[in-house]
């Protein structure tokens, strides 16, 4: 006998949604294990668990379904100056009450999500928290996670924060009942007038969200229209399924989530912390679907990925279109040439065991390998040679007439051990008003000491040596390694030209630091730098001048040329997709068309990333910083002055330049 029960439709949906649950993998239920954790749980987590801030004093408010009762965002804004914005977010901070490497995180991490299911819904985490004792529900105070974003008039993102703080939700809304207030179809949420201030701080964050959303329409976003149903029930028959529409307040949410949700992935990267994203991949027909956006009056980039930050690699954006704020762009990212180690993996392994003989390790070269390993390389290789054994010296330096290849050579010096670096400024940003530089400290003097150890065991024309000429040294096979720009693989793998190439060379991550030489407290990382280009537009010049550039300019930096010039030329690609290409993945090994291909691994995979990676300095007297650094730095080379004195006239005439002496 059938029981009746099992012909509800409500229960004939939550079984549906069972099985289909478990055949994905999910799980439909908590274990025993879990619910007797949340049986220990009583009450909220303790106010003196949010780090720092209170912020229970501003007029968040939530805006969900009517029926929602899981509440895990709030948001605020608050006027600026010269028309800026801040935008709050906060989001329910569950690990307050959820353990990590807990059953119930357990149960989070296995489904990631709540699953919203036409028969109910299946909650990440049991309805005593997602509901009551970690939900912002209206008059609680909770701990949450702030988002903080400050925007100027025009939209663009000057700064951005992520912290804990302990909120107070002022207003419950509903996204219908606020958007026809929006729309001016109804009358004010009596919940609105009811606290001082939230019409005004709406209606900021709805002019500051529409902003928000145009901009990222102008930069391709695309607006797809989608109709979803909601089953409506009686009891546990199903009464009728409606539809649901979009609305501004709808839009208000989504936007604030949108640039949230930026900022979270951005400050995961710069962490070098893992995440996980959803990746759009590109229409097949892309080209097709730009001409039909045509046709109806419509424009869309011509690369499918944008021009946002997230279409270049880490950073790369700001390097060369971002000056001293998170502001305007100014140029877009053509190429980037990024320091790795070449080395003739075939002389490391031919004299690996003189080598170990006097140094006690092997002769070769890994990511662990350090500039003190680089020193004991480059004087053993010299030793040999000064003995008449048929081997190259071991290393050489940029120095030459470029002031600018000089600094890099030392920056990276210096960053890699303590990550030391000339100002106390944001190295992706620069400043205007950079202060007092660190030259001249004891970290500084001390790997000037080290620098100039080096220099003393390099090929004896290294003061000659710009970068191209010591590519040229390199390729010709005078020296055994060299810290180079990964552009110049190609012409290394050159066999017509190259006595390195056939497979002599190898590709490695730039140098470590020493721990021993640290006294600034700082890490031992592999210093990488770079040497990038941007495109940019002339702001004097005619419109018809701007129109050509900026067609030229979006031309030079799609995917597609980037690709041609790689398999070309040999560039130095700034796209993320253009590593994505199945083209581009297969020519990272030997054989390979496409030879700047083989230092990707030592480049984009780990030395463009943090904690390794540094940019600038970005100053207004960039040019005079290049000439004196190199200049005062030859001097020392050449042995017209000692490294302490090097390293104090370099900090002398560096506050003199920056007004700060």
């Amino acid at each position: 006998m059938t029981n009746q029960d099992d012909r509800k439709p409500r229960l004939i949906l939550q079984r549906i949604a069972r099985r289909v649950m478990v055949e994905r993998g999910l799980k439909p239920d908590f274990r025993p294990a879990a619910l007797a954790e949340l049986e220990a749980i009583h009450e909220p987590a303790p106010k003196t668990a949010a780090a720092a801030r209170d912020l229970r004093h501003l007029l968040w408010c939530s805006i969900d379904n009517d029926d929602s009762r899981d509440l895990d965002q709030l948001s605020v804004g608050e006027a600026l100056p010269n028309g800026g914005v801040k935008l709050q977010v906060a989001i329910a901070d569950v690990s307050a009450l959820v353990r990590q490497g807990s059953a119930l995180d357990g149960h989070a991490q296995k489904n990631t999500t709540s699953v919203y299911t036409a028969g109910g819904i299946f909650p990440m985490l049991p309805e005593k928290l997602s509901t009551n004792l970690t939900s912002l529900n209206f008059g609680a105070e909770r701990i949450a996670m702030v988002v903080e974003m400050v925007f100027s008039a025009d939209g663009t993102m000057t700064s951005s924060a992520i912290y804990q703080a302990l909120v107070k939700n002022r207003a419950k809304l509903a996204y219908n009942s606020v958007a026809a207030w929006l729309e001016g179809k109804d009358p004010i949420p009596s919940a609105i007038t009811a606290v001082p201030g939230l019409e005004a701080n709406l209606r900021l964050q709805g002019r500051m969200t529409g902003i928000l959303r145009a901009r990222r329409h102008k930069r391709g976003a695309l607006s797809l229209q989608t109709t979803q149903a909601r089953p409506v029930f009686s009891g546990d028959a199903l009464q009728d399924l409606v539809a649901e529409e979009s609305n501004v307040a709808k839009n208000l949410i989504e936007d604030l989530m949108v640039a949230a949700n930026g900022v979270a992935a951005t400050f995961l990267a710069a962490k070098n912390f893992p995440s996980m994203r959803r990746v759009v991949r590109t229409p097949i027909h892309w080209d097709r679907i730009v001409e039909l956006a045509n046709a109806h009056g419509s424009t869309l980039p011509q690369d499918p990925d944008g021009y946002g930050d997230e279409a270049w690699f880490e950073n790369f954006l700001s390097a060369c279109g971002r000056f001293y704020t998170e502001g305007r762009i100014v140029a877009l990212p053509y190429d980037c040439a990024v320091a790795c180690t070449f080395y003739r993996q075939d002389l490391f392994e031919a004299n690996t065991k003189d080598f170990e003989a006097e140094h006690g390790y092997r002769l070769e070269f890994t990511k662990d390998s350090t500039w003190k390993n680089v020193i004991d390389m480059a004087a053993f290789f010299k030793k040999a040679k000064e003995a008449g054994k048929d081997v190259p010296y071991g290393y050489a330096q940029h120095h030459g007439s470029f002031g600018w290849t000089t600094q890099l050579d030392i920056q990276r010096f210096l960053f890699a051990n303590g990550r030391w670096m000339d100002w106390n400024i944001d190295d992706v940003y620069g400043s205007k008003k950079p202060g007092k530089t660190n030259w001249g400290d004891e970290q500084s003097i001390l790997m000037m000491t080290k620098f100039k150890e080096l220099a003393d065991v390099c090929h004896p024309d290294n003061l000659a040596n710009g970068t191209l000429e010591l590519n040229t040294v390199y390729q010709s096979g005078n020296i055994a390694m060299q810290t180079q720009y990964h552009e110049f693989a190609a012409s290394i793998e050159d066999e017509k030209t190259s006595r390195a190439a056939g497979g002599k060379t190898a590709y490695a991550v730039s140098p470590k630091g020493e721990a021993s030489w640290i006294k600034n407290g700082g890490e031992a990382v592999n210093g990488c730098n770079c040497g990038i280009g941007g495109i940019g537009i002339k702001n004097n010049a005619s419109e018809d001048l701007k129109r050509a550039a900026y067609i030229f300019a979006i031309w030079s930096v799609s995917r597609e040329n980037q690709f041609n010039v790689l398999k070309g030329l040999g560039g130095t690609p700034t796209r993320k997709s253009v590593l994505a290409m199945e083209e581009v993945k297969k020519a990272r090994q030997r054989p390979t068309p496409m030879p700047n291909a083989l230092t990707f691994d030592a480049v984009y995979d780990y030395g463009i990333k943090n904690p390794h990676f540094v940019l600038g300095p970005k100053i207004p007297q960039a040019n005079e910083y290049h000439s004196i650094l190199a200049g005062e730095l030859q001097k020392c080379l050449s042995n017209e002055q000692t490294p302490e004195e090097a390293c104090k006239s370099i900090q002398t005439q560096l506050d003199e330049l920056n007004g700060a002496g």
